[in-house]
């Protein structure tokens, strides 16, 4: 039996132009102000706000998705992932613009060299997926504890990582070209094979037992079946009861199973780049 949505559990998307919109039921969308026109990339709850970032080291905040307010990143690069927890929240995009705070307010710029494409915090450690190194070129993967000491760890695969996601046992890394790579300590990788996709692998979730993936041409791909949209998808989020996919054009697509997927008006039409939830982001 499928569970209801959590009524007093918001969820957030953000995308081009500054487009925020809120619902707490994935039927109906509300509008909220943004403050900028800005494309927002991402968009993260830390357990006590949620955290949009975007272009020009945009960075904006909110308690609960309806009131936002704009923060100083202190970096003019392209934040393009965030995630963390209410003591300690992470950033990350264009060379030289990781960035950490403790609040939200004020942020410390981090030494990690390259591009981050995908954050992701497991309850112990965070994970950064994009290129990284002195050349930018041939770690796809770092790992640190506190935010501040990153270690690279080896590429192997010669794609670009594009995005992550953590089981609660193992993450898994996905990028171009449909490649998906798994570790169960961010160290040690091998090859993935959840996917049998050849397009780009823009984002990851995990979902009832099982990884779903979004990414380029409009596909869902899980390790079940490919479910084709018409319009490429940019994120995916899962918590409680529930998955959702956001991409371009303002489509949205739900699903309590992972497998049938319903098609929800955002009210709407640009792009949306990023989604997130209250709650645990693995279920």
């Amino acid at each position: 039996r499928r569970r209801a949505v959590d009524p007093c559990r918001p969820w957030v998307a953000v995308g081009d132009a500054g487009t925020i919109i809120r619902s707490t039921d994935l039927a109906t969308w509300t509008a909220r102000t943004a403050g900028t026109g800005h494309r927002l990339l991402a968009v993260a709850w830390t357990g006590a706000q949620f955290v949009a970032v975007g272009e020009s080291g945009t960075l904006l905040t909110s308690p609960d998705g309806m009131l936002w307010s704009a923060q100083v990143s202190g970096t003019t690069g392209h934040l393009r992932a965030v995630a963390g927890h209410a003591g300690l929240i992470v950033a990350g995009g264009d060379t030289g613009s990781l960035i950490t705070s403790a609040d939200g307010v004020t942020w410390t710029p981090q030494a990690l060299a390259g591009r981050t494409n995908g954050l992701v915090w497991t309850g112990t450690q965070f994970l950064a997926v994009g290129e990284f190194g002195a050349a930018g070129f041939g770690k796809t993967r770092a790992t640190s504890f506190d935010g501040s000491t990153w270690t690279l760890q080896d590429g192997g695969y010669g794609n670009q990582m594009l995005a992550a996601a953590w089981s609660g046992a193992e993450f898994v890394a996905v990028g171009t070209f449909g490649v998906s790579v798994t570790s169960s300590d961010g160290i040690a990788w091998v090859p993935g094979g959840e996917f049998s996709f050849p397009g780009n692998l823009h984002a990851v979730a995990w979902f009832q037992g099982r990884y779903i993936a979004v990414g380029s041409d409009g596909t869902l791909v899980s390790a079940r079946q490919p479910v084709p949209v018409p319009a490429t998808l940019f994120d995916i989020e899962s918590s409680g009861a529930q998955v959702i996919a956001v991409g371009a054009l303002g489509t949205i697509r739900t699903s309590a199973d992972g497998t049938s997927w319903l098609a929800r008006p955002s009210g709407v039409v640009q792009h949306l780049r990023g989604v997130s939830a209250t709650g645990p982001r693995y279920v």
